[in-house]
């Protein structure tokens, strides 16, 4: 395989957009499409990408024994967030996506959230010994330091114990139909390490082979068995009296040989940015450890309904944040997704819109992506179609296993397909993922006609706010002049405007129609620009 350096463009990108179905089909039309709305990557996610191209290549001989590659033979992936992350179904089905491709080197760092009266994640099952607290960023107070998992659990006891065991929800099935397994040979145990701290001991088959130690009290222990395990018993002792506390962080399951995609996904119910980074200490030197190739931010979900939010303190606070992370861990691409489209009680969140701006805000400035996931599910007021089409839950705030996968695969879909543009040479095949996004997007292609009244309102306001305070990112356009659009048999408001990345309500707004109207065939339609 051969690796193409040549006509890469390294100019500043801050929208990460789906490529529309549109653009999927094999037709000249499509590929107007697909040009109208291509993207440019960030600097630093196209180098993420080329790295990524190593495993892709590594990944080819993986079934070669003792075959020692030349490059990179791993990539990292974290994926911070709030509920929507916690619950991995958005994030898992990203991590099954990539890993099919590219190899399945591990799910990161696990933290059993039974241990702090929480759910997850799926397969780990978790038995405690002994007296242990479970703390999150959402606990009001902390008697404890938290890192990246925003979770730990504490105890003041060396007879306390915890026993992770995997069961068979632990497997996955990846796109190739090959499942990761519940069964290993090596873990990395995340705790504190202090010298006030109690040790951490494994049972009798688990040998220890590396340690660290960070000089902020915390770091992890490395250890390897020589038979096949589905699961660990962490016991303590304490080697010198004045060690009284020990601090649980999480595990990590380690593939014997490590090669292609980890994928940590960290999540905090009720989360907000600021409380991991208010509340989790330790996470920019765990960062700065880890060194993700890539990084996703997805919060906004839960500010938006927060009305006493300032961004006055908000914005500063996560453009600092970025700052720490990126003197840290310089060559770590960010990505922050947008909060989606949710109306949890039926309320229409207050800050929605400019939660969003925020974050497209700080992306331009910070030189960031910005994945617009509420763009991709279909702009504002698209949470009632999805809630048509049962995909979320009864709250609508949150989404099913099919919603949440569909969101996924959309993420996967756009970031493969700057991937294919940063390797031309060497081209991910895209029909199998293509097939799926198209059969969950025609299941949303019908525009309600019902939408209440207040969700107009909010369209509207929605696409006067984008126009006036998001920063200009401007999709590449190939036309010169007014883009016009004619309609074709069965579209709709809904389709088009996602077809071109721009609201219903602009569409509607610049053609003076109503939305609740069918579109006449034939008829032509101009459309607005894209921030607008």
């Amino acid at each position: 395989m051969k690796l193409n350096m040549k006509g890469l463009v390294f100019s500043m990108a801050l929208l990460l957009i789906t490529i529309p179905i549109e653009a999927q089909l094999s037709n000249n039309n499509s590929i107007i499409n697909l040009q109208r709305n291509e993207i440019q990557e960030s600097i630093k996610l196209k180098k993420a990408l080329k790295k990524l191209h190593n495993v892709y290549q590594n990944n080819q001989f993986q079934n070669l024994k003792n075959l020692k590659s030349p490059g990179d033979t791993l990539f990292s992936i974290m994926h911070i967030g709030d509920s929507h992350v916690q619950g991995d179904y958005f994030s898992g089905e990203i991590r099954i996506q990539l890993q099919s491709v590219f190899g399945n080197a591990g799910r990161g760092i696990l933290f059993p959230y039974a241990l702090a009266k929480s759910f997850g994640p799926k397969g780990v099952s978790v038995k405690q010994t002994g007296i242990w607290t479970g703390l999150k960023t959402m606990s009001g107070s902390l008697s404890e330091p938290i890192g990246i998992s925003g979770y730990c659990a504490t105890t003041h006891s060396p007879y306390s114990k915890i026993q992770v065991s995997l069961t068979e929800k632990f497997r996955e099935e990846n796109s190739l139909g090959v499942f990761s397994t519940p069964e290993f040979q090596k873990i990395k145990v995340w705790h504190s390490i202090d010298n006030q701290s109690f040790k951490p001991q494994l049972d009798s088959e688990w040998r220890l082979i590396d340690s660290f130690s960070h000089q902020d009290g915390w770091g992890f222990s490395t250890y390897e068995s020589s038979s096949v395990e589905q699961g660990f018993t962490l016991n303590l002792s304490r080697t010198v009296g004045i060690q009284n506390h020990f601090v649980f962080y999480g595990f990590e399951i380690l593939p014997v040989h490590q090669k292609g995609v980890v994928y940590h996904h960290l999540g905090v119910v009720g989360a907000q940015f600021t409380h991991l980074i208010n509340k989790a200490p330790h996470t920019i030197a765990q960062i700065g450890q880890i060194k993700p190739d890539i990084l996703i931010f997805s919060f906004g979900t839960n500010e938006a309904y927060n009305g006493k939010l300032d961004t006055a303190v908000y914005t500063p606070a996560i453009m600092n944040f970025i700052d720490e992370i990126i003197k840290v861990s310089p060559n770590t691409a960010i990505i922050f997704t947008t909060a989606p489209d949710t109306r949890s009680n039926n309320r229409i969140p207050p800050l929605q819109v400019k939660v969003n701006n925020q974050l497209r805000r700080i992306a331009m400035d910070k030189n960031l992506t910005l994945y617009d996931l509420n763009e991709a599910m279909g702009g504002w007021g698209s949470l009632y179609t999805w809630y048509q089409n049962k995909l979320t839950l009864s709250d609508k705030l949150h989404f099913n296993k099919v919603g949440y996968a569909l969101q996924g695969q959309l993420f996967t879909l756009s970031l493969l397909h700057a991937y294919n543009r940063v390797n031309n040479f060497d081209q991910v095949n895209l029909d199998s993922l293509n097939f799926k996004v198209s059969q969950g997007m025609d299941m949303l292609s019908m525009y309600r006609s019902n939408v209440p009244q207040e969700e107009n309102n909010t369209s509207d306001t929605v696409a006067k706010v984008d126009s006036v305070h998001t920063p200009i990112v401007i999709v590449p356009r190939h036309r010169e002049g007014e883009v016009i659009h004619v309609v074709k048999h069965g579209e709709t408001l809904y389709r088009i405007a996602l077809n071109y990345h721009v609201s219903v309500a602009a569409i509607a707004k610049k053609n003076k129609l109503n939305m609740r109207k069918k579109l006449k065939y034939g008829s032509r339609l101009k459309i607005p620009d894209a921030l607008h």
